[in-house]
């Protein structure tokens, strides 16, 4: 037997193989669900629990909006492509009682029932739902809320936080946290002693927080205050609690884990990062769209959402995705309708097969 015959030859991996292990955790749940019917192998590997866990934090591309109007009861799904994100009801009529959409983070949706007041975490593409325990403490009609899920290569439970921040009867802005590990709320240490409420005479007509603003990144949850060019911010590891500056125009959200500031001026598309609660702005980015988006000088323009690695642009009843993984920016579909109703709530949402443990 000469040299060449006795050499080992290298394993050669079939494209199927390939695919399955290198190509299909980065696809969306929608699109996934059609493969499943390419063959028994391929059915049985999407639906492992190991492989939902590698999808949800391999896939993190913004795939559409839910929306709920708030004097509807009915939430819906906007779809930035159609053939490849979706979920089987955007109505969410699979949990057990009517709701008002809170938060999306990462995959996961939290809702709220104003009759039960029961907060419910769900994946609207599995169904798959928790209601949570209720907490001694009230939060109130319309409870301000962060949801906390980091996809990441050991959170195998999908392990989320709920934070929620109330006034207590003493006047002081304290934060209910819910941890999915222990199933149980924690009241933090932390307590805000400077007014966030509006109160005229001796009647609070208002919070001074805006309804449905949290965001959740790095470890801090972050609500925007109503009337000032503030957030409120709670680091979740030092529960502290401090106010940001937030500059005034635009959208803020959560960037590659980090909290980013996206505004449009003229035809420039400008991102800046926060470096940490305590700390300022610093400029990330900033776009010519003159030659990107031809119709940017023409009709209302403004930044949507921002969100995952990805912001979303509105000129001229028309979405433009603008991705800062790969630099580049595309139309993602021409909408009308309710969407940009002042009366509407807008959630950025991922296509993620996250499992949602009872």
């Amino acid at each position: 037997m000469n040299y060449e015959e006795g050499k080992k030859k290298p394993a050669v991996m079939d494209l199927h193989t390939i695919f399955r292990e290198h190509g299909l955790p980065y696809l969306p749940a929608k699109s996934l669900h059609r493969f499943k019917s390419v063959s028994s192998v391929w059915n049985f590997w999407i639906s492992r629990h190991f492989f939902s866990h590698r999808q949800s934090y391999s896939f993190r591309t913004l795939s559409g909006f839910f929306y709920q109007d708030v004097n509807s009861e009915t939430p819906r799904f906007l779809s930035f492509d159609r053939s490849a994100y979706g979920v089987p009801d955007p109505s969410f009529r699979f949990l057990p009682e009517p709701i008002s959409l809170k938060q999306s983070c990462n995959g996961l949706v939290c809702c709220w029932s104003p009759n039960s007041c029961t907060y419910y975490v769900c994946n609207p593409v599995t169904q798959q739902w928790r209601a949570l325990p209720k907490s001694p403490r009230n939060h109130g009609k319309d409870p301000d809320v962060v949801l906390k899920f980091e996809p990441e290569n050991f959170n195998f439970d999908s392990d989320f936080d709920l934070i929620c921040t109330f006034m207590s009867s003493n006047d002081e802005r304290e934060f209910d946290i819910f941890s999915s590990k222990t199933n149980t709320w924690n009241l933090s240490k932390e307590l805000v002693m400077y007014d966030t409420r509006i109160v005229y005479g001796c009647h609070q007509l208002e919070s001074m927080l805006l309804p449905n603003s949290g965001i959740y990144a790095k470890n801090v949850a972050y609500w925007k205050m109503r009337y000032q060019s503030n957030l409120l911010a709670l680091d979740l590891v030092k529960e502290r609690a401090s106010l940001v500056y937030l500059p005034y125009s635009g959208q803020i959200g959560q960037l590659h884990g980090r909290l980013y500031h996206a505004s449009l001026y003229d035809t420039y598309l400008t991102l800046s990062v926060l470096s940490s609660p305590s700390g300022g702005w610093s400029l990330a980015a900033k776009l010519l769209l003159d030659n990107l988006v031809p119709s940017i000088r023409r009709g209302k323009r403004e930044v949507l959402a921002v969100h995952g690695s990805d912001v979303i642009i509105h000129v001229d009843a028309r979405l433009f995705l603008y991705s800062t993984a790969t630099r580049s920016i595309t139309e993602v579909r021409e909408v009308v309708g309710d969407l940009f109703h002042e009366s509407t709530l807008r959630f950025p949402y991922i296509n993620s097969l996250v499992s949602v443990g009872n």
